[in-house]
């Protein structure tokens, strides 16, 4: 009860001391700073570079092993689609989802190989263009497997598959001359 009927002075003098002790802290922190810059000869700004460039390099592992899972995803696909037992219809949309696990690993292990080999500048234009060629390439499977099924096969998807991502290469290509 005697801490509730403290009067206007006793709550400004602690309001002071709280602030001084912050202030304190305050400067403690920024001395620890200073010394730890002074010992690694390390900014602010390059230990924010240097966590930066840890991140991306973990995002492009991380992207290389994602990329690595769905090309053997793509293989056993691919693997089923050959075998015998799977039948006309089975085979086409073993090789459809073949074709898309595939394109989908192989730009996964490029973004990220692009990631870490690439200089900074030159990263969002590889990306932006093999990215939209691996985005339509999955999609392309499709319509892939749509007339691959009217015609004959899965020899029949896959050439749908290339003569589509063939066209969107040259779409590409010239747009990026333009």
């Amino acid at each position: 009860m005697a801490a509730a009927r403290r009067g206007p002075r006793e709550r400004d003098r602690e309001r002071a001391v709280r602030l001084r002790r912050e202030r304190l802290r305050a400067a403690r922190r920024a001395r620890e700073r200073a010394e730890r810059r002074r010992l690694t000869g390390v900014t602010p700004a390059e230990a924010q570079r240097h966590a930066r460039a840890r991140r991306l390099r973990g995002w492009a592992v991380a992207a290389v092993l994602l990329g690595a899972v769905l090309v053997a995803l793509g293989a056993l696909e691919l693997a089923e689609a050959g075998e015998p037992a799977a039948g006309r219809d089975g085979a086409q949309s073993s090789m459809a989802a073949a074709l898309a696990l595939l394109t989908a690993g192989c730009y996964g292990v490029g973004a990220g190989a692009v990631l870490l080999r690439r200089p900074r500048r030159d990263r969002r234009n590889a990306l932006g263009r093999y990215g939209l060629l691996a985005w339509f390439a999955v999609v392309a499977a499709l319509p892939a497997y749509a007339y691959g099924h009217l015609l004959a096969g899965p020899a029949a998807v896959t050439a749908v598959w290339i003569v589509l991502v063939l066209v969107m290469l040259w779409i590409v290509r010239r747009d990026r001359r333009l």
